[in-house]
């Protein structure tokens, strides 16, 4: 066993939603809050004991903060 020290920045996303900010950082945000926070991403990782004979283990934890935003075009409408 052997004690393994995780972390995480967000370097890229696949899209430039407006208002990003936070790349390079362990929390990303975007969009124009609704009401009074942004839609995010956050990694937070620590320390964790890993096994060494391929068992898996849980190198972080993955939080999408998911707040009512403005200002995201999904695309062309397909209302007539």
């Amino acid at each position: 066993m052997s004690k393994v020290d995780t972390s995480g920045t967000w370097t890229a996303i696949s899209v430039t939603p407006p208002s990003l900010e936070g790349l390079n950082t362990s929390h990303v945000t975007w969009g124009v809050p609704a009401e009074s926070r942004k839609s995010g991403y956050v990694f937070t990782g620590g320390t964790v004991e890993a096994l060494l004979d391929g068992t898996e283990f849980a190198l972080g934890t993955i939080t999408h903060q998911n707040y009512p935003i403005t200002g995201i075009s999904t695309g062309p409408s397909t209302r007539s």
